[in-house]
């Protein structure tokens, strides 16, 4: 049960101890184990973690299945093995709020103003009514990425961004000038950001933190002003370098294991899924598709995100 997600209660510890003592002689009164006997059990194996149970989200637990967590890790060395990619050479990008970071966005019709004045050197801002991220700016927000990547990028010095595969995210024409720009794209598979993805893992746990740290610090020394747009991406900016240091950076790439690769490292956290099974798991592991085009052709690419499409829609159908 443990390997499936469900931690055994204390309660079921002890009946389980009284269960073997059925057959033997034991100290228990009534032959069950007391609060006495967990304590000394406790003491002697330490690694065992008392933890409030949580629920696991069935869309989560639907995906990240073995078919497509491996699915998503054989596309992983396929591009590690066609460009050989160096640990300074593999990115991740993710929303967080209404931002990439670095890459601002707002909701507004136009834009009136300069709020990043105060926010880290290279940084932009943009402008949407609703705040949402549609495919032409996901597109800026590549070209921004590409004009920040130290030491550049080209198709002779490829780099890897690797990121939730959101429709606005995956258009034609982003793969097109991705390619031309020299990086290669890998989405990762629908519902799994919270162990694949790096970010996720280590980098946006503390930058909330720093930044509720630092608006709870702005607020005090301004208790009687409304705090406004600039004021809160200049905090934002300084969560996200207090957030963004190389030891948490590695710390995400090292647990989500894409570097250094190791394919089998999560098989014990994708154990809880085995409970769900799909019609056809080759078709659910196809979501995880390859997009960085190493290659693939125009018509290739087409396909490729025509069945990806299908098969979602199929796996949304069955749920």
């Amino acid at each position: 049960m443990a390997q499936l997600g469900h931690g055994l209660e204390i309660i079921q510890l002890k009946s389980h101890v009284a269960h073997i003592c059925e057959t033997r002689p034991n100290p228990f009164k009534n032959d069950f184990p007391g609060r006495s006997w967990w304590i000394a059990f406790h003491k002697r194996h330490p690694d065992l973690i008392i933890r409030t149970a949580e629920g696991l989200d069935r869309d989560r637990a639907v995906m990240l299945r073995p078919s497509i967590v491996t699915n998503f890790y054989d596309n992983l060395e396929k591009l590690y093995n066609a460009s050989e990619y160096g640990p300074t050479k593999i990115w991740n990008c993710d929303e967080i709020g209404h931002s990439i970071l670095g890459f601002y966005l707002f909701k507004a019709k136009r834009q009136l103003k300069n709020y990043i004045a105060n926010c880290e050197p290279g940084a932009c801002m943009v402008a949407q009514p609703y705040a949402w991220m549609t495919k032409e700016l996901f597109l800026n927000g590549l070209y921004h990425f590409a004009r920040s990547i130290p030491g550049g990028v080209s198709p002779t010095n490829k780099h890897l961004l690797i990121f939730d595969g959101h429709q606005n995210h995956v258009a034609l024409t982003t793969i097109h000038e991705a390619k031309s720009l020299g990086i290669d794209l890998l989405t990762l598979p629908t519902h799994t950001s919270h162990k694949l993805q790096p970010l996720d893992v280590s980098v946006f746990s503390p930058f909330k933190a720093h930044f509720k740290s630092e608006r709870s610090k702005w607020m005090a020394k301004h208790p009687h002003i409304e705090i406004r747009r600039t004021e809160l991406v200049e905090l934002a900016s300084k969560a996200f370098k207090l957030a963004l240091t190389s030891e948490n950076i590695i710390v995400g790439f090292r647990r989500t294991e894409i570097w250094p690769l190791n394919k089998d490292a999560l098989y014990n956290d994708m154990r809880p899924s085995d409970a769900f099974n799909l019609q056809d798991d080759n078709d659910a592991a196809g979501i995880a598709s390859i997009l960085s085009l190493v290659g693939f052709g125009e018509a290739q690419v087409e396909e490729c995100l025509e069945q990806c499409v299908k098969q979602m829609k199929e796996l949304e159908a069955t749920n």
